[in-house]
């Protein structure tokens, strides 16, 4: 079984260094899998007529964020020359992937053309990475098996899996897709799980390959990191929230982004709520309570990855709410710039004080494309109040 991606990417002409020049249309390369099995896989190249040689370094999906960059300045470890006319590379390799190999012609002179990048698993279904920071991961789904019509996909924090549930990944996916708990998608669908916000986090990305009846073909899975702390990053820009429409039962909010923001959380709730979460944090905040508020928000609520307008329904009748927003860098919860609030009134006749006390966080989060990982309430004490 085997999945594989592939392209061809073009540009103008430059100069060679004797002063010919060399046409860039013809310096290409495509690059497809011919086999795929447990013990390795093997990519046919086909290039263009003025690619004297092949250079390519294969490396471990989750880490080609980094390595792209590094393979295109020419500092990757590993990287090897394929010589035409060979056009075909045998990989070794002792794990079932993803894979991404980057691979780029070079011409007689040294001219070297565009990287292809190209993706591969051996398992039946699996996920490709597109984006990933603290914050949240972006994947996209796989398949391989052509009996295979659904891609569940679970995210969890390794801590999670092997310390605190004393499991492992296999069995946490047998038993929450058996309840129904693990979302399936089509292949192709690209989506978003949200992490826990924490750099240097080590995940669990669970796969269950699933047939036209939803019967389970197969699990897998991968490792991924969140990337390390980077104290380079410049602050979030302010958020802005608008109260655009109030109404008796809901209100239409507008969050925007400022810039160097990767992502938000979003909370909503009564001035009342807010009030009691204010004076009575949990014991290790007692002299942070606005950092309280701000870890109770992040623990209900998914984090926003885009500009927000919403009608936030279920809301009281002539009650006084606040809507905040704590946007973060890609550091995460290490990164959170300036807390944005505004408060607002609903229209209509307000209920009993007490009833209003009770409300909580009605909604404290949105993103209804964003699936959260299964992250430990340990690493979000702030609910835990005594």
């Amino acid at each position: 079984m085997l999945c594989m991606l592939a392209g061809t990417m073009m540009l103008p002409s430059c100069d060679k260094k004797d002063g010919e020049s060399v046409d860039m249309t013809k310096l290409t390369l495509e690059a497809a899998v011919t086999q795929f099995d447990d013990s390795g896989f093997t990519v046919k190249y086909t290039a263009g007529e003025q690619c004297d040689h092949i250079e390519y370094a294969l490396v471990a999906s989750v880490d080609a964020k980094k390595a792209y960059d590094q393979f295109e300045q020419g500092s990757l470890a590993d990287i090897r020359q394929l010589a035409l006319p060979e056009t075909e590379v045998v990989f070794q390799q002792d794990s079932i992937g993803p894979y991404t190999l980057f691979s780029r012609p070079v011409a007689s002179d040294g001219t070297k053309g565009a990287v292809v990048k190209s993706y591969a698993t051996a398992s039946s279904a699996g996920v490709l990475m597109s984006y990933y920071d603290a914050i949240i991961v972006k994947l996209k789904a796989v398949v391989s098996d052509p009996n295979c019509e659904g891609v569940g996909v679970q995210v969890a924090s390794k801590q999670v899996v092997d310390v605190e549930m004393g499991s492992t990944i296999d069995e946490v996916l047998n038993l929450y897709y058996q309840f129904g708990m693990i979302p399936v998608y089509t292949p192709d669908s690209e989506f978003v799980v949200a992490l826990n916000g924490l750099p240097d986090e080590v995940y669990y990305i669970g796969i269950v390959a699933t047939d036209s009846a939803g019967a389970i073909i197969s699990t897998s899975s991968y490792t991924l990191v969140a990337p390390q702390y980077d104290a380079s990053l410049p602050q979030p820009g302010a958020l802005t929230i608008e109260a655009k429409e109030l109404y008796d039962d809901s209100a239409r909010l507008v969050y925007t982004m400022g810039e160097n923001t990767s992502g938000y959380y979003q909370g909503v709730m009564t001035v009342a709520n807010y009030e009691d979460l204010y004076t009575n944090p949990a014991e290790s905040y007692k002299d942070d309570p606005e950092g309280y508020i701000r870890q109770y928000v992040a623990f209900f609520a998914n984090p926003m990855v885009t500009d927000d307008d919403y009608v936030w329904p279920d809301l009281l009748p002539g009650t006084d709410y606040i809507a905040l927003g704590y946007p973060m860098n890609a550091n995460g919860i290490l990164g959170y710039g300036a807390t944005a609030a505004i408060y607002f009134k609903t229209t209509g006749t307000a209920p009993e004080e007490e009833a209003a006390l009770k409300t909580g966080v009605l909604k404290s989060g949105r993103a209804p494309h964003v699936i959260r990982a299964i992250t430990s309430k340990d690493q979000l004490p702030a609910v835990m109040r005594k």
